[in-house]
C-alpha cells in the first residue's frame, strides 16, 4: 500500500472514531422526547404479548420498531439500548456519505463531505435519539450510492497515453434493483420517504449515460427498481393488512394524527418559512458555515451557468455542474414545499438536509481551494513549464455524432517551482486560510453539539430529573398505586412499563377530583411539571409533596405528590 492511499484511511479511521466520539459523549445524558418515549414503549410491546401491535393506534411503518425492539432484546431495556440503532445508523451515514461524493466527485470531495456530516449539529444530536429520521436518511443515502455506481461506471478506468482511449465498465446489472430496494426500506420506516424519492430519481435522472438522446431510463431499468421496491413495500403491506380487521392502515392513523397533507393559509408562509430557516441553521451550526454555504451555493450555480456556455460553444459537457443544481434545487424545494404544506415546523424534518448541507460545504470548500491553488501554481510558473497531467475528463459529441471523451490537462509544474517557500504566494497562503477556516467552525460546531449546545434532537432541558421520579415511584409506590398523567402518558408507558401503576387521564379539574373521590381508598400520585402547571389548587383534594426532581442548573423541573381526597365538613 502506498504512502498516499495509507494516508488516506488513517484519515477515513480517525474521522469514523472523532465522529462516534462526538455522538456517544451525551448519549445517556438525555431523557426520552415524547415521541421517542412512544416508539420505545411500542418496541416493550413487540417484546411482550402484542408482535403485531394490535392493540396500539400505531402510524408509522414498522421497520424501525422491529430494530428498536431487536435493540432492546439483545441490549436490555434502557434509553441507550433504544438509540444504538440511531447511533449505528449516523455512523453509518457519515461512510455513505464520503461514498457516495468520492463516486461522484473525488476524494477530496469524499473526506470532507463525511467531515461535515460528522461535525453537523444535527447529525450529531439526532444520532443520539430514538426517532425514525436517521434510519430513513440511512436508505436514502444508500440508494443514492446504488445509483452513483452507474456515474463512476460510465468513467474511464485507464487512460492510453498513446491512443488516449480508456477502458469504460458497464453498470451494474443489480444497481437498479438495489436503490429500488433501498427506497423501499425507507418507506418501510416513515412515510416522509415519500418526499425524498424525487431526490433519488432525480440522481437516477443525472448520472444517465453521457450522450444519451433519451433522459428516461429504459423499461428495464423501470422493471428492476419496482422489483427492488416491491420487496420491502409487499411485506409491509402484509404486516399492516394483518391489523385491518381492528385497526385503521398506518397511513390513515398517520393522517389522523397529523392531520393530513392541507395547505398553510398562505398569510402564514412568510412566518413559517422563517421558523424553517432558524432550524436550517443548525444544519452546519456555524454562523461562518450558514453563510458561507448561503454564498457558496450561488457561487456553483453561477459556475455551473458559466461551463454550461463554454460546453455550448465547445460541444463538451461538464456533469458536476448538474448534480450540483440537483441539490441545491432538492434542498430549495423541500424547504418551500414545507413551508406551503401543513407540516409542523418540527426540526427533525429537516435530518434528511443535513447530508446534502454537507455536500455542498464540501464542493464550496474544494472548489474554492481548488481555484485559490490554481491562481497559485499560474503565478509561481506564468511560462507553465512541465509535464501535462490528466485533471478532468468530460463528454461531447463528435461532428459524426458519435461520443468522445475529453480530457483536460494541466501542466505540473517543475520540482523547482513545486520547492518554492509556502509564504511566497498570496494565492497559496489564502488556500490554507480557507482551509482553516472550514475546519476550525465545523470543529468548534461538532464540539458544541456534542454537549447538547444546540436545541435540536431530543428533549435537553423539560424532561431532566424524571428518572428520579421514577426510581421513587418504583421503590414507594404499591403495586394498585394510581399514577395520573396530563402531559407524559408516553414516558410513563415506557418508563413504568414493569410496574403495576395505574395509569389514568386527567383532562380537567373537575375531571381530576372524581377521579380521585372514585378510588380514594388507593394510593394516588400526580406529578406536575414546571413547563405545565405549577399547582392544582382544586378543592376538596390535598397534595402532599414527595419528591422534586431538579436540572442540572439547580432548577425544578418535575414535582410528585400523592393525592387525598378531603370530604366536605
Amino acid at each position: 500500500m502506498s504512502v498516499a492511499k495509507r494516508t488516506h484511511w488513517v484519515l477515513l479511521i480517525l474521522l469514523l472514531l472523532g465522529a462516534f466520539a462526538l455522538r456517544v459523549y451525551y448519549l445517556a445524558h438525555d431523557r426520552f422526547h415524547a415521541d421517542e418515549a412512544l416508539y420505545a414503549g411500542w418496541a416493550l410491546r413487540i417484546l411482550d404479548d402484542d408482535p403485531l401491535l394490535l392493540d396500539e393506534p400505531v402510524d408509522k411503518p414498522p421497520l424501525y420498531l422491529y430494530l428498536l425492539a431487536a435493540s432492546m432484546r439483545l441490549f436490555g431495556t434502557s434509553e441507550v439500548a433504544a438509540r444504538w440503532p440511531n447511533l449505528v445508523a449516523g455512523m453509518v451515514n457519515v461512510a455513505l456519505l464520503y461514498r457516495l461524493a468520492r463516486r461522484l466527485y473525488d476524494r477530496r470531495t469524499g473526506r470532507w463531505a463525511a467531515f461535515f456530516l460528522a461535525c453537523s449539529p444535527y447529525a450529531v444530536l439526532f444520532a443520539r435519539t430514538a426517532f425514525t429520521d436517521p434510519l430513513l436518511v440511512t436508505w436514502t443515502l444508500a440508494a443514492l450510492n446504488f445509483i452513483a455506481t452507474r456515474w463512476q461506471s460510465s468513467l474511464p478506468l485507464r487512460v492510453s497515453a498513446t491512443s488516449g482511449r480508456g477502458r469504460t465498465l458497464a453498470p451494474p446489472p443489480l444497481g437498479e434493483v438495489g436503490w429500488g430496494l433501498c427506497a423501499g426500506l425507507a418507506l418501510a420506516t416513515k412515510q416522509q420517504a415519500l418526499l425524498l424519492l424525487p431526490l433519488i430519481l432525480g440522481l437516477a435522472w443525472a448520472v444517465r449515460s453521457p450522450g444519451a438522446r433519451c433522459p428516461w431510463p429504459t423499461l428495464r431499468n423501470i422493471l428492476l427498481a419496482l422489483l427492488g421496491f416491491a420487496l420491502p413495500y409487499a411485506l409491509v403491506t402484509w404486516w399492516d393488512a394483518q391489523r385491518w380487521a381492528i385497526r385503521p392502515s398506518f397511513w390513515q392513523q398517520g393522517a389522523q394524527s397529523y392531520g393530513g397533507l392541507h395547505l398553510a393559509p398562505a398569510s402564514e408562509w412568510g412566518s413559517r418559512l422563517l421558523e424553517w430557516l432558524g432550524w436550517a441553521r443548525y444544519l452546519s451550526g456555524s454562523p461562518v458555515l450558514y453563510l458561507l454555504l448561503g454564498l457558496g451555493n450561488v457561487a456553483l450555480l453561477a459556475r455551473g451557468w458559466w461551463q454550461e456556455r463554454r460546453a455550448t460553444a465547445s460541444g463538451l459537457r461538464d456533469r458536476s455542474a448538474r448534480l450540483d443544481r440537483l441539490w441545491i434545487g432538492y434542498g430549495v424545494t423541500y424547504l418551500l414545499v414545507h413551508t406551503i404544506l401543513g407540516f409542523s415546523t418540527w426540526d427533525r424534518y429537516l435530518l434528511p438536509l443535513a447530508p446534502l448541507a454537507s455536500l455542498l460545504l464540501a464542493r464550496i470548500m474544494v472548489t474554492g481551494y481548488g481555484w485559490l491553488r490554481a491562481r497559485d501554481q499560474a503565478t509561481r510558473n506564468p511560462e507553465h513549464q512541465g509535464q501535462p497531467h490528466v485533471t478532468h475528463v468530460r463528454y461531447g459529441r463528435s461532428p459524426f455524432g458519435q461520443d468522445r471523451r475529453v480530457w483536460d490537462l494541466e501542466l505540473v509544474p517543475s520540482r523547482a517551482h513545486r520547492g518554492q517557500s509556502w509564504l511566497g504566494s498570496w494565492h497559496r497562503s489564502a488556500a490554507a486560510a480557507w482551509t482553516l477556516l472550514f475546519c476550525v467552525a465545523a470543529l468548534l460546531s461538532g464540539a458544541r453539539a456534542a454537549r447538547n449546545g444546540y436545541p435540536v434532537g431530543g428533549e435537553h432541558w423539560a424532561y431532566q430529573g424524571l428518572d428520579e421520579i421514577v426510581a421513587y415511584l418504583e421503590a414507594h409506590a404499591p403495586p394498585d398505586a394510581v399514577l395520573y398523567h396530563h402531559w407524559l402518558r408516553w414516558h410513563y408507558t415506557y418508563y413504568l412499563h414493569d410496574t403495576g401503576i395505574e395509569l389514568r387521564y386527567w383532562q380537567s379539574s373537575e375531571h381530576l377530583l372524581r377521579e380521585v373521590a372514585r378510588t380514594s381508598e388507593r394510593v394516588q400520585y400526580i406529578v406536575l411539571p414546571d413547563w405545565g402547571v405549577s399547582g392544582l389548587g382544586v378543592e376538596g383534594i390535598e397534595l402532599t409533596s414527595l419528591y422534586e426532581a431538579h436540572r442540572e442548573d439547580g432548577s425544578i423541573s418535575l414535582r410528585l405528590y400523592e393525592l387525598y381526597y378531603v370530604t366536605s365538613p
